[in-house]
This record gives C-alpha cells, structure tokens and sequence, in this order.
C-alpha cells in the first residue's frame, strides 16, 4: 500500500557515546535494518543534553538538523557535530542527536549522547 509504512524496518541512532575536544567534530551513525527496498527518509536535530551536570547549550556547538534519505538497499548514513571551541573552563559536557518522524520505517533507538571534552 502507498505510504504504509514498510513491517519491520526501524532507524536507529547507534546506542553509545561519542566524544571530541571543542572544535572537534562528532560523527554519529544511523543505521536501517532491514535493508529496504524502498526509500527510507528520518528526520534527526542536536540538542542540549539533559539531567547531567554539565549539559552543553546550543552555543557549545553548531546547530545540526534536517532530514537523512536511505535509498533502497542502504542500511548507515552519518550526522557530523561540530563542537564550538571557547575559552570557557566548563569541564566536559553533554548533548543529544534525535531521530524523529520516520517515513517507511520505525525509530526504535531514537538518541545518541555525544560528550564534548573541555580543553581549557
């Protein structure tokens, strides 16, 4: 069926923790599984982190957000962060890439923690 979406497809934003220095980039992987035999697209954005100490705002790095498109038969695709380099001594801080609005598949791991090392 047209825009049904497709059984048993999920984008998963990879469980874990990723770290780089201030200026540094963090690379998170997204992944599909199944392979699809259709075109997969799920809607992604960087936030501040939550519920730590140290949770990083939006001026601790570059705004990162749109849409990721899996063509048939691709299962990873990236979302890069750049992490803001300050003068700031703040210790290591914390934010989020989320997975939101899938079309053809399903979130079933929809966040990733990403720490930014303080380097001041």
């Amino acid at each position: 069926m047209a825009g049904s979406a497709a059984s048993g497809l999920t984008s998963t934003c990879r469980e874990g923790t990723w770290s780089a220095g201030e200026g540094g980039t963090l690379t998170f992987t997204v992944t599909l599984s199944p392979a699809s035999d259709r075109y997969v697209w799920v809607h992604y954005y960087a936030r501040p982190g939550y519920g730590a100490a140290f949770s990083a705002t939006f001026a601790d790095f570059a705004q990162a957000y749109g849409m990721l498109t899996f063509k048939p038969g691709e299962t990873a695709k990236t979302v890069t962060v750049t992490a803001v380099d300050d003068s700031r001594t703040e210790g290591d801080e914390t934010f989020r890439v989320v997975l939101y609005s899938a079309v053809q598949a399903a979130v079933t791991d929809g966040e990733g923690i990403g720490t930014i090392t303080d380097n001041d």
